[in-house]
């Protein structure tokens, strides 16, 4: 593609040669050659007596019409012919370097060229020529050094200067890739230089590329440009958003998010009581990638909830500001060729509540968690997720505080190309008490969520449905095993990239061998969201 620039570049030059070529010339001639007749031309020339014109010029005009016939043979023994008669017809050196190269005499061409640049004819072409050249016998040196001349001249035609910038640059990477390659045959431990293509690339290649690109987007050098600096991305993995075992992440590192939500709740904490809920919850966290093979993630959630049924204690009571934070790790490195993160996570939160009943948020508990996991892929259709935790809870009664440990599976699977996703869930926690095991106890979940993304355009369709069989040990003679059912549907709109309305719906029922502890709830919901 690039000798097809080079010669759409070239015929442009040859709009530049000078009217000087005719001159003293027999006007039969100058008709034939302008007519593209060229043998009738030169056998005009050759009825020519020398006395009208010389020998010199007259083997010039011949090579030229031979030229213009590509053939090259003849052309080019016309010209030397020319050269030894000491021509001096200003197009000479640069007609007869034309002719040498098309007929694949690249040196000779070569030093034609540079007598054609150093005469300040044809001065760009005529250096564009030295560099290609240069560049085809691999005379890196020569090349880069001419391709410079030309960017440094502010004369240089645009679409020239953009070649000239590209082959540049093409030069600079294939120098640097042969001087690192020739450190690979020497000791490390000897050589303290920084030959690394890895830093090289983005620092000075890229640069020169972007550049190159500005000149003109739309041409094909500018497409070319493009495309060198997505292979090289690929090649040397310098995609900031593809770590080292291939994973792509999310270009960008901070999410922050605050949603407003109205909710209908028919039985709070168990009580019989309803009440409409206002919650406010704030969001955020940012990725730290380091040398990407780490990611550090922060976060921090703040979560507001009022209760509507003010003059209801056992209501407001839930009234509270709870504050979540996290460090979340990954460890990336592949499993079987393929992306895996080794996961480890550190939470802690803290919740404020109106315990005493006296519409003021007090200190009530906080939480601590750690967990680690892997994520990888067995699957082909999507990751899977295996968790361990371990947790513990205390709050200002004492009477509630207990340690847990779970361990967790999650398999995702993408359907419809994409459009439909599938996530199923297994859990299974150990929950004990630390001052009143009897109410120790093991729990078993198992939740499937489905989405449907865009099944009306701009709308999100989710399903969750959810079971829990709880093991009471010590008390199930009371209670048996019960079962928590908890199916639940939301529908969201996104009426923007960063805004985002959902209505939902959510159903548990808890059913055991005690009646007291037999329950069912349903909470109503809409919620409005905005994403930075």
């Amino acid at each position: 593609m690039t000798k097809l620039i080079f010669k759409k570049l070239l015929i442009i030059a040859f709009l530049f040669l000078s009217f000087e070529i005719f001159a003293q010339v027999p006007p039969d001639f100058t008709k034939l050659f302008q007519a593209e007749q060229y043998q009738e031309a030169i056998d005009s020339l050759k009825s020519v007596d020398n006395k009208m014109l010389v020998q010199g010029k007259k083997d010039f005009l011949i090579g030229l019409c031979y030229s213009r016939l590509r053939k090259y043979d003849e052309a080019i023994q016309y010209f030397k012919n020319a050269v030894n008669e000491d021509d001096s017809s200003v197009d000479l050196h640069y007609e007869y370097g034309q002719a040498l190269y098309a007929n694949n005499n690249l040196k000779q061409a070569r030093y034609e060229f540079s007598k054609s640049a150093g005469k300040k004819i044809n001065y760009t072409a005529s250096i564009y020529y030295v560099a290609y050249i240069s560049e085809l016998i691999d005379d890196v040196v020569m090349a880069k050094a001419s391709y410079r001349k030309l960017i440094k001249d502010g004369k240089t035609d645009k679409k020239f200067l953009q070649i000239s910038l590209f082959q540049y640059t093409k030069i600079l990477l294939k120098m640097m890739r042969r001087e690192e390659e020739s450190l690979k045959t020497v000791e490390r431990n000897l050589i303290r230089l920084d030959i690394n293509l890895v830093n090289y690339i983005p620092r000075y290649i890229f640069p020169l590329l972007r550049k190159t690109i500005d000149i003109d987007l739309t041409s094909q050098v500018g497409i070319e440009s493009e495309q060198l600096m997505r292979d090289l991305v690929e090649e040397f993995k310098l995609d900031p958003n593809i770590l080292l075992n291939g994973r792509r992440i999310s270009p960008d590192r901070l999410y922050a998010n605050v949603a407003q939500r109205l909710k209908y709740d028919d039985n709070i904490a168990l009580t019989k009581k309803s009440s409409t809920i206002y919650e406010t919850e704030v969001f955020g966290k940012y990725d730290f990638v380091v040398k990407k093979k780490v990611i550090i993630t922060p976060e921090l959630r703040l979560t507001y909830t009022k209760h509507k049924a003010q003059e209801t204690p056992e209501v407001y009571r839930n009234d509270s500001i709870s504050i979540s934070s996290a460090i979340r790790n990954k460890f990336e490195h592949t499993v079987n060729g393929q992306p895996a993160s080794f996961l480890l996570d550190m939470e802690y939160a803290s919740v404020y509540k109106d315990w005493k009943i006296n519409h003021q948020q007090i200190f009530f508990s906080k939480s601590y968690t750690v967990g680690i996991g892997e994520q990888l892929s067995l699957a082909s259709s999507g990751e899977t997720y295996f968790k361990l935790r371990r947790s513990d809870y205390t709050d200002e009664t004492g009477f509630a505080n207990y340690k847990t440990l779970s361990l967790s599976a999650d398999q995702y699977v993408f359907l419809n190309e994409g459009q439909h996703l599938l996530i199923a869930t297994f859990d299974m926690s150990q929950l004990r008490y630390y001052d009143n095991e009897t109410l120790s106890n093991n729990t078993y979940l198992v939740r499937i969520v489905y989405l449907v993304f865009e099944f009306v355009p701009t709308y999100t369709f989710q399903m969750i449905v959810s079971a829990t069989i709880t093991d009471t040990k010590e008390l199930k003679e009371l209670k048996g095993y019960e079962l928590i059912l908890n199916p639940g549907i939301e529908i969201s709109k996104a009426f923007t990239n960063k805004i985002r309305l959902a209505v939902n719906y959510n159903f548990t029922e808890n059913s055991s061998k005690q009646a007291e502890s037999r329950y069912q709830k349903q909470i109503v919901g809409t919620e409005l969201s905005y994403t930075f």
